[in-house]
């Protein structure tokens, strides 16, 4: 009798042992595989393991994705994955029902979960019953490991996207940064210059200082609605579109048009943008501009301050669009201000926005008439200053110009 007892015992210490280094060797072969193997591949290693090692004669595995429920296998049991899947779309539908749908033995779930995201039935080889539970225990163990695996799987796969994503992120901000404008106008009759700060690594703002005839030059600044690399590359559009439209269209009219035509049908309403376009011409000492939905430019002749408002609706959304010319003398030296929504409509802690007037009252009180790089560090320096501890919610271009058509405009850069 003694020896009897004595042999099971034996025999039940060498089953756990060779359960345990199974258990143990599984464990190791899905860490190896977990960043080499799709999800697919680890869950046919573990349903191979439960029949191989642990007694499993029929299982059936569901999981959650996305709040639905899908099966990835079915084996031993006679239904189909199709039939599986088609009780999981039923409404207030249980593990207890699945599992009396199956006629399986057990239903295994995630351990230590609020909710059940995860579950496999199985049913058991004809086996002595002191060791069903056994193996059963075994199994849930490994199940949980594979659901881990699966886990660090889509982590894996997630960061690798992101990884992915930054570095194209970074490849389109280089290109983007080529875009715009590597030398400014900066010479005794048009000094100009700029702030251009992408709300992610590439944005949808625009600028561009073209220079059209040996004393006209175009000036332009544009926000593309949205971010990111949808809006910069709408931006690039943008400025190829435009050059070629200087090039072929001589008023400015007529640039805007073609360009709102170009843009719907790009995009088929789905976008806009605004857009301020200015001809300068030192020559004739004028100053002719169309504002597209653009948030106000500030010019500040003498000690007068005018807004620029003149002009038309957005671009992109409607293909008949009234077209007004603003037209400015510039009879002395004077400030062009431009800018987009980021600056004017940044944030402080309080959510107020620093708005247009806070930037005119800027303008209008700054003392040197020759220094567009000190303006521009003065309204920098107020809306940061302003914004304190806020991160900046948009892309934020600033473009300031110091016009003096007065003088020969014999020499250009």
């Amino acid at each position: 009798m003694f020896e009897n007892k004595s042999t099971n015992l034996v025999q039940e210490l060498s089953l756990k042992k060779q359960q345990l280094d199974t258990l143990l060797e599984m464990v190791q072969m899905l860490n190896q595989k977990v960043v080499r193997e799709s999800p697919e591949q680890l869950i046919r290693i573990f349903e191979l393991s439960l029949r191989a090692y642990f007694g499993v004669e029929k299982v059936c595995a569901i999981f959650k994705q996305n709040q639905y429920w899908a099966c990835p296998f079915v084996y031993g049991f006679d239904k189909t994955k199709e039939d599986i899947e088609s009780l999981l779309t039923s409404q207030n539908i249980d593990l207890r029902t699945i599992q009396n749908f199956l006629n399986a033995e057990h239903t295994i779930t995630l351990s230590n979960a609020t909710e059940h995201n995860a579950a496999i039935f199985v049913s058991q080889k004809d086996i002595d019953p002191s060791l069903k539970q056994s193996n059963i225990t075994f199994v849930k163990t490994l199940f949980n490991v594979l659901l881990s695996k699966l886990a660090l799987k889509e982590l894996i796969k997630q960061q690798i996207e992101q990884e992915a994503l930054q570095r194209e992120l970074k490849v389109a901000g280089e290109i983007q940064t080529n875009l715009l404008p590597k030398t400014l106008p900066n010479h005794k009759n048009l000094s100009i210059t700029s702030f251009n700060q992408p709300y992610i690594q590439v944005g949808g703002d625009f600028y561009d200082v073209i220079k059209h005839k040996q004393e006209q030059y175009y000036l332009v600044i544009a926000d593309v609605a949205g971010k990111g690399i949808s809006a910069a590359i709408m931006m690039a559009n943008l400025q190829a579109s435009l050059r070629s439209l200087i090039v072929t269209h001589a008023s400015l009219p007529s640039i805007v048009k073609n360009l709102n035509k170009l843009i719907l049908e790009l995009t088929n309403q789905e976008r806009f943008l605004t857009l301020f376009i200015a001809k300068l011409d030192l020559h004739k000492k004028e100053l002719y501009y169309i504002n597209c939905g653009h948030p106000y430019p500030i010019l500040k002749i003498g000690k007068k301050v005018k807004l620029l408002q003149k002009g038309t609706t957005i671009l992109g959304s409607f293909s008949d669009i009234k077209i007004q010319v603003g037209r400015e003398k510039l009879y002395e030296p004077c400030y062009l201000v431009l800018y987009t929504d980021g600056i004017s409509e940044a944030t402080n802690p309080k959510q107020e926005m620093y708005e247009i007037d806070r930037i005119v009252t800027v303008v209008q009180n700054f003392e040197p008439f020759n220094s567009p790089q000190l303006l521009k560090t003065t309204i920098l320096s107020d809306w940061k200053n302003f914004q304190k501890d806020n991160k900046p919610n948009d892309d934020a271009t600033l473009l300031v110009c110091y016009i003096h058509p007065q003088e020969q405009a014999s020499f250009f850069v």
